[in-house]
């Protein structure tokens, strides 16, 4: 097989698996043409460096895939981690922060865990009146998180800016540990996406296997 082409056939996935995560970031649409036009890209860039042929035509098939698929993985990465970032600017205020600062403080200064519900009381994490009266849901969320987040506030003193940034990145890996980009990405497919992709690579395998010249491989007529 063709070294050049593949090696053409790749640099083309990888631009058009960039085009696509930049048009459905900055664009907020994904454009269902585009991945017709990756496959167009992927087979031309092939056919362009002299490659032709079923086998490069397969080969180009699945780097068309796998760039569409890529774009779409990056696409979402970004969406979420802009999302996150934005979400989390709204919540984390200056005045937060301070009331934050204070919490922790009084949380480093208790003994045991035993003193943990009579705390959430005190210092509003629960509408509970009394120990035994805080739900289990308030009581679980508290040790996962809010344990945590008191410890490092009162270790590391952030700035707004650090406890922003600190909070996003927090955020980004719980949401990740549930779901998987591949599984939001999955989920996100509709039959529109499916048909557009299914022409992507059916053009970059068209392409690659003619070539850009087909007719120069084919023997000349046979004069009788």
């Amino acid at each position: 097989m063709h070294v050049r082409a593949i090696v053409f056939a790749v640099l083309g996935a990888l631009v058009g698996a960039l085009a696509w995560a930049l048009v459905a970031f900055y664009a907020s649409v994904e454009i269902g043409y585009l991945a017709w036009g990756i496959g167009g890209l992927v087979g031309v860039a092939a056919a362009w460096a002299g490659g032709r042929g079923v086998p490069l035509g397969i080969t180009c098939a699945v780097l068309a895939l796998a760039s569409i698929f890529m774009g779409k993985l990056v696409a979402m990465q970004w969406s979420v981690e802009h999302a996150i970032d934005e979400q989390t600017r709204e919540v984390c205020t200056t005045e937060l922060l301070e009331e934050l600062r204070e919490d922790a403080a009084a949380f480093i200064a208790l003994s045991s865990e035993a003193d943990y519900p009579q705390f959430m009381i005190n210092r509003g994490f629960t509408d509970a009146d009394e120990p035994a009266d805080i739900p289990t849901q308030d009581l679980e969320e508290f040790h996962e998180h809010r344990v945590a987040q008191l410890r490092w506030i009162h270790e590391h003193q952030p700035t707004l800016a650090q406890w922003i940034e600190h909070e996003s990145r927090e955020h980004r890996r719980e949401l990740l540990s549930a779901h998987s980009l591949v599984f939001m990405v999955r989920e996100d497919l509709n039959p529109i996406d499916l048909l557009f992709a299914f022409l992507g690579v059916a053009t970059a395998f068209g392409i690659a296997r003619r070539g850009l010249n087909p007719a120069a491989a084919e023997p000349p007529p046979v004069n009788v």
